[in-house]
């Protein structure tokens, strides 16, 4: 327990630094005004991914554990927790990619209206995100600490090698650095935390793929409406009608896609807590 505890806290460590990485950069090269836009914005991209993931994570973790010795069925069900987590959290960046301004006015104010070119940026690293990062719940579940610790290192480097090519642009260039950074990591993430565990990389791709098109294609929708018929209305206006026109679509969409309504069906009825 100690040296799984001193693995995870030395992620943790690494983790925290490269995390602050990118707004001790900007303080130092471009000063507090660049630095608090990026900071406000980076705050209202985190907040729905951590109030989402954390819970989810919370569950499928001690569950994961006790069926670690169970290939068949640990396969099962971490499928079921990455599809959750994708149906959910999908959805929800296109959203705020679409709606930046507006959520950025009614959320932070008129005067933080300089963070959202960079919230917008970042909403399209929180895509991928939350359902990159649950792979490193495989190496926790099955106990492999270490290769936690190793991953959480690949990561962090990445993540500051990229904070660092973009500082030159200010908070965009490093949201957009972050962002591509993102992308480029995720096989070579999913090959790492996944080889020579009961879940496949396949498998993983399979599951999320379809929360992937669904939010896309509703979010290209969804953008059309704001832009023909939406311009100039107040922003809980605006924000009320495409939430329901994007869930709309969403669901939609979803039905049309080929096995669209039982992997619907089943994502709507997903309760982690039981193992049927």
């Amino acid at each position: 327990m100690l040296h799984f505890g001193l693995d995870i806290t030395g992620f943790q460590i690494v983790n925290f630094f490269a995390r602050n990485a990118d707004k001790i950069l900007l303080g130092r090269l471009h000063g507090s005004y660049v630095t608090g836009l990026y900071s406000r914005a980076y705050s209202l991209f985190m907040l729905p991914i951590s109030q989402i993931r954390a819970p989810l994570t919370a569950v499928a973790l001690p569950a994961l554990s006790r069926i670690q010795n169970e290939p068949g069925e640990y396969a099962r069900y971490y499928c079921k927790f990455a599809s959750l987590l994708a149906f959910i959290t999908m959805p929800l960046a296109a959203f705020l990619f679409v709606c930046s301004e507006n959520t950025t006015r009614l959320v932070l104010g008129q005067r933080w209206m300089g963070a959202s070119p960079i919230f917008r940026i970042l909403a399209l690293a929180a895509f991928i995100q939350a359902v990159e990062t649950a792979a490193g719940l495989v190496l926790l579940s099955l106990g492999s600490s270490k290769r936690y610790l190793k991953w959480g290192i690949f990561r962090s480097a990445s993540v500051v090698i990229c904070f660092g090519l973009g500082i030159r642009w200010g908070g965009r260039g490093v949201a957009a650095a972050y962002t591509i950074g993102e992308y480029l990591i995720l096989l070579p993430t999913l090959w790492y935390c996944l080889r020579g565990t009961p879940v496949s990389v396949f498998a993983f791709l399979r599951v999320i793929s379809q929360p992937a098109l669904a939010s896309i294609a509703a979010a290209a929708l969804t953008f059309l409406v704001y832009r023909f018929l939406l311009s100039g209305q107040p922003d809980a206006v605006t924000l009320g009608v495409c939430a329901f026109t994007g869930t709309l679509l969403y669901f939609a969409i979803w039905a049309l896609l080929p096995g669209g309504p039982a992997r619907l069906r089943k994502c709507m009825k997903s309760n982690l807590l039981s193992d049927n």
